[in-house]
């Protein structure tokens, strides 16, 4: 603690502060100091010093809050004076794009992630010409506000957002940025609807209305689950030889191993007795606008129209759920990050679950019910 005023201090411009010899100082904690006058508590102070350059400002009487101001500030100074030294580069999003798709070709993302570059320069046509290095979290609330208005769907709105923050840990890597300001923006919460039953039934009719060169990739969909962009780029390289099984780099670049139902192994089958394109996958023909439309146009007058590819997925799930399969296994299978995203389903659980769950623990043989090995 010292009496009287910190070194070199002078009350911030406009603050209200008026320096008096009854100001006392005590020192709370880095760069942070707590002001009285006439004994009385007037309020925290911060006080950065920094390569020469010196910020001051008045923080409030809260603690918590001046500590996050004063973080705030350190940030914020360092950050000035790295774009100053040139430790920073200034370049805006646009500019910047090139030299994203190259980093995420590096990293052996999928395609399909690479193609969200095009949506990013969107969002670079709203930023205009502000350089990444003076992004800030105010910004981007902005522009989600802006797709929020624009009548964006919440699940669009943040997977926008999830591009523009890889795009930041990019930057951050190659010295474009400091920080990624899209963390801690929240986004407009997504309404979780009742996930559809789609019966097997319901499955070949659909697969009948469907044109020859979707035919067999709604029956693969509709029988593994895939998400359309993992069925759309899925190579023969990933399908067990005798069709039994197959290997999907699904979210997150996370392989998971999928067995075939008989169903989606005749359907496979009718796929390799066509000639193999170069780059190896099952649908080359296929794109991700090509099927929206054709399956959105075949289903115009049917039971089945509003439906998309995305309801396969729903569907398949959903049967796995009634067939009574443990929810963990369903997890692995479909390849959610989370069970609460399965427990979505569980309310198509078959009647009578929960007493054939205690039938079975009953008849539990007793190998599997053997006691712990004493340690």
């Amino acid at each position: 603690m010292f009496v009287g005023v910190p070194w070199g201090y002078t009350p911030p411009r406009n603050s209200g502060a008026t320096m008096t010899r009854s100001d006392r100082w005590e020192h709370e904690e880095r760069n942070l100091y707590r002001r009285f006058r006439d004994d009385e508590f007037v309020g925290f102070y911060v006080r950065l010093k920094r390569d020469g350059v010196v910020l001051k400002k008045s923080v409030g009487t809260a603690i918590r809050h001046a500590r996050r101001e004063r973080d705030r500030l350190v940030a914020q100074l360092d950050h000035d004076l790295e774009v100053a030294s040139g430790a920073i580069r200034t370049v805006d999003l646009e500019a910047f794009l090139p030299e994203l798709e190259s980093a995420w070709r590096a990293m052996n993302l999928t395609e399909n992630s690479i193609k969200r570059v095009g949506a990013l320069r969107r969002a670079a046509a709203w930023f205009g010409g502000t350089p990444l290095c003076e992004y800030d979290r105010r910004l981007v609330r902005q522009w989600v506000d802006t797709l929020t208005a624009q009548e964006y769907a919440p699940s669009t709105v943040r997977g926008k957002l999830s591009f523009l923050s890889a795009c930041f840990e990019v930057a951050i890597e190659r010295g474009a940025a400091s920080e990624n300001p899209c963390r801690g923006v929240k986004t407009p919460v997504i309404v979780e609807s009742e996930r559809p039953y789609v019966s097997a039934a319901e499955i070949v009719d659909l697969v009948g209305l469907m044109p020859p060169l979707l035919r067999e990739y709604v029956q693969i969909v509709a029988w593994t689950g895939l998400r359309r962009n993992e069925a759309l780029y899925l190579t023969w390289t990933d399908v067990a030889p005798d069709f039994s099984m197959m290997w999907v780099r699904g979210k997150g670049r996370k392989i998971r191993r999928i067995p075939l139902a008989p169903t989606a192994q005749a359907a496979i089958a009718t796929v390799r007795a066509q000639p193999v394109s170069d780059d190896g996958r099952l649908f080359p023909e296929l794109t991700e606008s090509k099927v929206n439309h054709q399956f959105k146009r075949t289903l115009v007058g049917t039971p089945f129209e509003g439906w998309t590819p995305h309801y396969l997925r729903h569907g398949f799930c959903s049967r796995l759920v009634r067939a009574g399969n443990d929810l963990a296994v369903i997890q692995r299978i479909m390849g959610h990050a989370s069970l609460a995203t399965t427990m979505r389903y569980a309310s198509w659980a078959p009647k009578g679950a929960d007493v054939l769950a205690i039938e079975r623990l009953t008849e539990m043989p007793a190998h599997l019910d053997a006691p712990r090995l004493a340690r």
